[in-house]
């Protein structure tokens, strides 16, 4: 008898310290979002970090401003109607990002999508 109350124990234990995990894990956590995988952090507040931006004039350069953006930052661009390929370049002073396209956009038209990346160890173009 003895030893089946002290199995129940355990057992009750056990579930709930099993419970305790699941429940602590399952929260949502707060704070800056770091993935191993990308090797940095994901940079700027949430209208900055990736969107979609329509191309300004027609030609190959957009200019795009965004605060806060250096040398050390990584920009990902996937075009959405734009027809060429799509380069980046950083000022060397920072918040603006040249992208450039190997065809002639459309202004008003043609529209890209962005997304920028900080690096962790600070590692620059």
């Amino acid at each position: 008898m003895k030893r089946s109350k002290s199995l129940v124990v355990l057992t009750l234990l056990a579930l709930v310290v099993a419970s305790f995990l699941f429940w602590n894990g399952a929260r949502p956590v707060s704070g800056p979002f770091n993935n191993i995988l990308l090797d940095g952090w994901i940079f700027a507040p949430d209208q900055s970090l990736a969107g979609q931006r329509t191309w300004n004039t027609t030609g190959t350069l957009d200019t795009l401003l965004i605060s806060g953006v250096d040398t050390t930052c990584v920009v990902f661009l996937t075009a959405k109607t734009a027809t060429g390929t799509l380069r980046y370049d950083v000022a060397t002073a920072g918040d603006t990002v040249f992208v450039t396209s190997s065809g002639s956009e459309t202004g008003g038209t043609d529209k890209y999508n962005y997304f920028i990346l900080r690096s962790v160890y600070g590692a620059r173009d």
